[in-house]
This record gives structure tokens, C-alpha cells and sequence, in this order.
């Protein structure tokens, strides 16, 4: 994968570290992987927006075991919506990031 795919894909190494320290979604432990809710088509990961934390035991039922629906019913969430509250957070820790930097640079 090169730079601008794993790029579309993960967002960033800073987004992929934030997301390993979040909780599952599903079973509430951690550390988690980027566990992406859909593909991209064509046999591409869909890109970073479709990404939820997931342990590595819930990844592996999600992607391997039982399948996202079941999933969905298992837990009573919905992956989309998870997903969709994920990249929110990102982007609100993002903009305090961002934030701090230029306060820091202005101090």
C-alpha cells in the first residue's frame, strides 16, 4: 500500500495510535485496531471514515466470525453510526490538538 492509499485508508499514524487507546465498541476493553465497517470496493479497505475501534477478539468475530449484522443485533448498535461518531471525536480532538499547537507557538 503506498503513502497516499494507507493515507485514505487509516487517516494518519496519530489517528491509528488514537484510535488503539479507545475502548471497543463492542466488549468495552482495549487495546483496539482500526476495524473498518466496509470495503471500498474492488477488493479496497473503505477509507478512514468507516473505521471503529475494536479489540482484536471483537475485530476477528466482526470480520472472520460472525459478520457485521450480527454484530450489530449481538451488541444492539449500529456499526455505521458507531463509525460516524468515531470520526467525529477524531476530528474534535483533532481541532484541540490543532488548538494547543498554535497556542503553544504563540506563547
Amino acid at each position: 500500500m503506498n503513502g497516499r492509499e494507507w493515507k485514505r485508508v487509516y487517516g494518519s499514524e496519530e489517528r491509528v495510535r488514537w484510535v488503539a487507546k479507545q475502548r471497543c465498541v463492542f466488549c468495552k476493553d482495549g487495546p483496539c485496531e482500526n476495524a473498518h465497517i466496509t470495503n471500498g470496493g474492488f477488493s479496497r479497505k473503505a477509507d478512514c471514515r468507516y473505521i471503529i475501534p475494536a479489540c482484536h477478539r471483537c475485530h476477528g468475530e466482526l470480520d472472520r466470525g460472525m459478520g457485521k449484522r450480527a454484530m450489530e443485533r449481538k451488541y444492539m448498535v449500529h456499526l455505521g453510526e458507531l463509525a460516524r461518531l468515531t470520526n467525529e471525536r477524531w476530528e474534535k480532538q483533532e481541532t484541540r490538538n490543532s488548538e494547543q499547537h498554535i497556542r503553544k507557538g504563540n506563547a
